[in-house]
């Protein structure tokens, strides 16, 4: 799930950009104009810098496109449960009663963290508030109300790259990047 030379090295990924595109159409789609989004950053192994997250970019940039950025409607933690419920909490204080009908969280483990503090905090789940997470996680279906999200395929990737990995093996040269598509599974975080 990464490609940083697409000349040198094979790389099998999603595309969050277009994920993240879809998301914000579809809530858009439902009427929202408030949108937040909660999401995570994540640093290299040896902590030198900072990985930029698509997924935060492309609500900006998109947002701005579409004329509803509000900057103070964006939260960044870490890609954790923790993260979403302290984030989520924290707009919740922010926002009170101006807080957005729709938040983008940029993982399904952020958005399981986001429920329980919109639970905790006595705000209906979709009825108020929408969430839509990213990955699917075996978890999403169970919790309450059960996640909407974009599943990502990672069986698949993990498949595709032992692919690539045999076709280089038998003397492939020229690097591949394998996009895989994802599906969007709607439950009951959102209308």
């Amino acid at each position: 799930d990464s490609s940083p030379n697409d000349d040198q090295f094979d790389a099998v990924v999603v595309d969050l950009k277009k994920v993240t595109k879809n998301i914000i159409d579809y809530f858009i789609d439902h009427q929202h104009k408030r949108i937040g989004f909660i999401g995570g950053h994540e640093t290299f192994k040896d902590q030198t810098a900072e990985i930029e997250d698509s997924r935060e970019t492309t609500f900006k940039q998109y947002m701005t496109e579409k004329g509803l950025l509000d900057e103070s409607l964006i939260y960044i933690g870490k890609f954790t449960a923790q993260d979403g419920y302290t984030l989520m909490n924290q707009a919740i204080r922010d926002h009170q009663q101006q807080l957005p009908t729709a938040f983008f969280a940029a993982s399904d483990a952020i958005a399981v963290g986001c429920l329980r503090a919109l639970l905790e905090n006595k705000i209906a789940v979709p009825e108020r508030v929408n969430i839509i997470g990213i990955d699917d996680i075996s978890v999403a279906k169970y919790v309450f109300p059960a996640l909407s999200t974009v599943k990502v395929y990672t069986d698949l990737m993990g498949e595709t790259a032992v692919d690539l990995l045999l076709e280089r093996i038998e003397g492939r040269t020229i690097a591949k990047k394998v996009s895989i598509a994802t599906k969007f599974i709607k439950r009951n975080s959102s209308f």
